[in-house]
């Protein structure tokens, strides 16, 4: 009999008893939070997907880079990814649009950011015709391969 009841409590120990409480549920896994975005003034922000790491773009440098640029609802307008051509510039003014000469420095070589560009500071009142149209907002992923001081 004593083996019996020692059988039987082992089979419901390891079984569970009906009045159990269910196992804990693991903890949620974490997810990683959205980027914030930086004001950087006159409507121009940016949201670093991936921070670099080694010096950072200052005014005067060159910088090499791959870009995808976006209208706000998604849709690409152009990507040096396309053609697998890099692009190099100077961080000065007039040498690009003045979104990207604002809202490149201070990234870091190996860093990729999103930049949100007013129109003002990209194509302006007049666009790029035929493909940007007249007061355009643009977006732009930006990754730094190569700073030359």
């Amino acid at each position: 009999m004593t083996r019996t009841l020692l059988l039987l409590s082992v089979i419901l120990t390891l079984l569970g008893c009906p009045g159990d409480p269910p196992p804990a549920a693991p903890p949620p896994a974490e997810s990683s939070p959205e980027p914030t975005w930086v004001e950087l003034g006159k409507g121009l922000r940016y949201q670093d997907l991936v921070v670099g790491e080694g010096p950072k773009v200052e005014w005067g440098d060159t910088v090499l880079t791959h870009a995808t640029g976006t209208f706000p609802d998604g849709s690409t307008f152009w990507s040096s990814y396309d053609d697998g051509q890099k692009v190099s510039f100077p961080i000065k003014e007039g040498s690009v649009i003045q979104g990207w000469v604002d809202g490149v420095q201070g990234m870091q070589v190996g860093g990729k950011r999103k930049l949100y560009v007013p129109w003002a500071l990209a194509y302006g009142e007049q666009g790029r015709p035929p493909t940007i149209p007249p007061k355009a907002d643009l977006v732009f992923e930006i990754e730094v391969f190569e700073i030359t001081k």
